[in-house]
């Protein structure tokens, strides 16, 4: 698990400094990722974008955290949006997208 729930602390009180610190939630919402606490990720990632809807890392990694979820239309939305935002982005987001079952969306 590495020293995520050190980090989440640390981002934890870089976020109470500065509440619209974008970077602070996205960041924790990987923490929150990487510790399978998946709504807070999602909580997280989601408050990022909205304060940054430029942030298309964090739009990515709310997607692999949908896609954890097994909600995977809401997943393949963020993976789209990423690389629409970021075309650099597209190796990366392909690793997630082949983790998607096929026949999971409408």
């Amino acid at each position: 698990m590495g020293r995520h729930e050190e980090a989440v602390a640390d981002l934890t009180r870089a976020i109470g400094l500065d509440p619209e610190y974008a970077r602070a939630f996205g960041s924790r919402g990987q923490c929150y990722q990487a510790l399978a606490r998946y709504e807070e990720a999602v909580t997280d990632l989601t408050r990022a974008i909205d304060l940054d809807p430029g942030l298309a890392w964090a739009i990515t990694e709310r997607g692999e955290t949908y896609r954890r979820m097994e909600r995977y239309d809401q997943a393949l939305t963020d993976f789209r949006r990423a690389m629409d935002l970021d075309p650099s982005l597209t190796d990366w987001v392909g690793t997630y997208l082949a983790k998607v079952p096929e026949d999971s969306c409408e």
